[in-house]
């Protein structure tokens, strides 16, 4: 603990099981670049729930009040802030909103209505178990049919069906401003990817120290 701690420059990786003290090094490591110099803004301290992003930077805060600075919150959370403050590359003149897992539930079932209509096969999947293949497809990079077979191999025969719920859902946030919490990632991915304003995000900050990393899908990679 005390190496990584110490660690200054380059990047440094710790290995350990719940309740080792991931965060708490994590903490100490900020308090030692500070201390060190490092002014408290060019720091980020990332992780992936709001509640670990909350105490990790109450953490910090807590042994020096004069790092209220230094940058913090969930993947998430840094995502939508930065594309909010990009929102024009996206042809947006107010900032998005952001769809929660029930909103997003909501409009696929209304989708998944009028997609399905009358139509004579009555074993479709739930619009819960559609929007799970959407957002798998989104954070895999897989295609629609796929991430069916992964996530709910029975309804293989409806993926052009499913395919165009997506396209719809695709279309109904965009016209209002909207995103989903995969959408914010994606945007995120699109600006880190863009020549001219990537340099910019990145200049931000000197260190990133990210709690408890999950690297599941390419989409989160890639952000």
């Amino acid at each position: 603990q005390q190496e990584a701690v110490d660690h200054k420059d380059g990047p440094c990786f710790v290995l350990a099981g719940p309740g080792a003290g991931k965060t708490a090094v994590l903490t100490r490591r900020t308090a030692k670049l500070v201390s060190s110099g490092v002014a408290p803004e060019r720091i980020l301290l990332l992780t992936f729930t709001r509640l670990a992003a909350k105490e990790m930077l109450e953490r910090a805060k807590a042994i020096n009040p004069q790092w209220e600075d230094v940058d913090g919150g969930t993947f998430h959370s840094l995502a939508t802030r930065i594309v909010n403050q990009n929102n024009h590359l996206f042809g947006k003149t107010k900032p998005f909103t952001i769809l929660d897992v029930e909103d997003n539930q909501t409009i696929v079932k209304q989708l998944t209505n009028e997609v399905r209509g009358h139509s004579s096969e009555e074993d479709w999947p739930s619009p819960s178990a559609i929007q799970r293949v959407i957002s798998f497809s989104t954070n895999t990079r897989m295609s629609i049919a796929e991430a069916i077979f992964s996530v709910t191999p029975n309804y293989v025969h409806l993926t052009n069906k499913i395919e165009l719920i997506r396209d719809k859902y695709f279309d109904y946030k965009i016209e209002r401003g909207l995103l989903d919490y995969d959408d914010c990632l994606e945007y995120f991915s699109a600006l880190l990817g863009n020549e001219e304003i990537a340099p910019a995000i990145r200049a931000k900050w000197d260190y990133i120290l990210v709690d408890e990393y999950q690297d599941r899908y390419k989409l989160q990679l890639d952000a």
